[in-house]
């Protein structure tokens, strides 16, 4: 199983396996690891796509672990503009 920090890196991960097709997703992962606040936003407003593209098993096992290590139970990032 993935660590919540490597979500899409591994085999098969969104664009790693050479399918163009899956491009935007690994692009919508990058925006929510990406420090723009506004990147990230627009990423988690698309979230049900990259969970729709990830598969059930892969959200389950990756993403979820991914957003509770960024975000926290919470959903607070613990940044100002968060307040």
């Amino acid at each position: 199983m993935a660590g919540a920090s490597e979500l899409g890196t591994g085999p098969g991960a969104a664009g790693g396996d050479g399918d163009d097709s899956l491009y935007p997703i690994a692009v919508l992962i990058d925006e929510l690891r990406n420090e723009d606040v506004q990147l990230r936003l627009n990423s988690i407003k698309k979230l049900s796509t990259i969970a729709l593209a990830l598969g059930v098993e892969r959200t389950r096992s990756e993403l979820l672990p991914f957003l509770t290590a960024s975000f926290g139970k919470s959903g607070n990032c613990g940044r100002d503009c968060c307040s």
